[in-house]
């Protein structure tokens, strides 16, 4: 059911392209994210807001080359539907993507998504690191 699920979605957001309403839906699924106690101390021991860590880091992804914003946009929309349904747990997340991957039935959809998982980290922690250095600002360019 999950490698449905991160299969559907990561073919939704591919199809779609680069739209208003996926800036949107990407601060949204931030904003899911910033519930996991860990992220939302890490931004705030930052002095920055979760709304504009969320504004940043969804006008930064939506502006990304089409390759990574290829596989960031799928990855954290999945991200949060998953901690929505493990009750805002990101490393519940980590921990099952990381299960569905090393399965022997693992598909390539769930292998790319665990890979993605950490490049989708790492940007964050990027853009954390960016407004933390810049006194809260977004250098996003939109």
């Amino acid at each position: 059911m999950k490698l449905q699920l991160i299969s559907a979605l990561m073919a939704t957001t591919l199809l779609s392209g680069c739209s208003p309403t996926e800036e949107k839906e990407v601060k949204m699924a931030c904003a899911v994210i910033m519930t996991d106690e860990e992220m939302s101390r890490e931004v705030s021991l930052q002095s920055i807001s979760a709304d504009d860590y969320c504004s940043c880091a969804a006008k930064t992804i939506v502006t990304m080359p089409e390759a990574d914003r290829a596989k960031a946009i799928p990855t954290i929309l999945m991200v949060a539907q998953e901690m929505r349904e493990n009750g805002g747990s990101a490393e519940l997340v980590f921990k099952d993507l990381r299960r569905a991957a090393d399965a022997s039935d693992a598909t390539p959809d769930a292998q790319a998504a665990y890979e993605n998982m950490d490049a989708l980290g790492e940007q964050l922690e990027e853009i954390l690191d960016d407004m933390a250095s810049s006194n809260g600002q977004c250098s996003a360019k939109t």
